[in-house]
């Protein structure tokens, strides 16, 4: 595979509950990426914080691991477990206090981090007393206080009201604008602060990566569906193609481009045809609006 910023070879991460990514492979240049449909144990995976079950990850060459180490890149949960009576300022300055720095320059890093989030009222303050959506700031000017020059993400807006999440994003936004990152979310908008710095997107299946481009790219292929089927996959797929789509199929799942003309009404009658049950159907687009 060739060497990007990050990239990802034949990755399976397994969750507590199974199997979560298998067949994990990509590679992008960034800087700014969006993964939907990942969760926070990828996010912990891309991080080089968790085992991976197969595969290999890696940032700028070297493996996510040893970026781990030489603190190159870190991860922001979206809601870190945080002591109720440390304050924005503490929790941020012995993150960078982790990363091997001095007192001075943690104390320094963390008064940097909080100003570019927008955490000014809130620096002295007990976590305990503070809003979700400041909580969640805290989290990531942990990870700008490292100097880590990627931050990988879980959305931070996930479950606030709308005002609220529109603020925040813009203030993530353009605090995060000069560093590397991975935002790992479950829907892309558009029109969204964040959407708009996004320079490269991943949508996830089950088996991987059901497409790649930009959130615009991938929002425009709205005739192309992903299916999850049981029965001979490789035979529906070559009967779409006689039928004039585009297909690929790999174990149980299926990615179909369908012609101009053609409806999921044709893929169903075409599933009858070849034998296959069609279990799941989805537009790859969904995820991006």
């Amino acid at each position: 595979m060739t060497s990007k910023w990050l990239s990802a070879d034949g990755v399976r991460v397994d969750g507590p509950c199974g199997v979560l990514v298998e067949g994990l492979t990509f590679a992008s240049e960034g800087p700014h990426l969006a993964v939907v449909g990942g969760s926070s144990v990828l996010g912990s995976a891309l991080a080089g914080l968790s085992q991976l079950a197969r595969g290999v990850l890696s940032v700028d060459g070297a493996s996510v691991l040893e970026a781990r180490r030489a603190n190159a890149i870190v991860y922001a949960p979206v809601d870190p477990r945080m002591p109720a009576d440390w304050s924005a300022r503490q929790w941020t300055a012995w993150s960078a206090r982790l990363c091997g720095m001095s007192v001075a320059a943690a104390n320094a890093a963390a008064a940097g981090a909080l100003a570019k989030l927008g955490l000014a009222d809130w620096a002295d303050k007990k976590l305990s007393s503070a809003p979700l959506s400041a909580r969640r700031a805290t989290s990531l000017a942990a990870a700008l206080a490292t100097g880590a020059r990627t931050i990988v993400f879980d959305d931070p807006t996930a479950g606030l009201p709308d005002d609220a999440s529109r603020t925040l994003e813009r203030v993530v936004a353009e605090a995060l604008d000069d560093v590397r990152w991975v935002w790992l979310t479950g829907r892309i908008k558009l029109a969204s602060p964040l959407a708009l710095r996004v320079d490269d997107a991943l949508l996830l299946g089950d088996s991987g990566v059901l497409a790649q481009g930009s959130p615009a790219e991938i929002a425009s292929r709205d005739h192309v569906y992903a299916l999850r089927v049981i029965g001979p996959a490789q035979a529906l797929a070559e009967l779409a193609r006689s039928k004039g789509a585009a297909a690929t199929a790999k174990d149980r799942e299926l990615t179909v481009d369908l012609a101009a003309s053609q409806t999921t009404h044709d893929l169903f009658a075409w599933a009858v045809e070849a034998g296959v049950t069609i279990v799941s159907l989805r537009p790859v687009a969904d995820g991006v609006a």
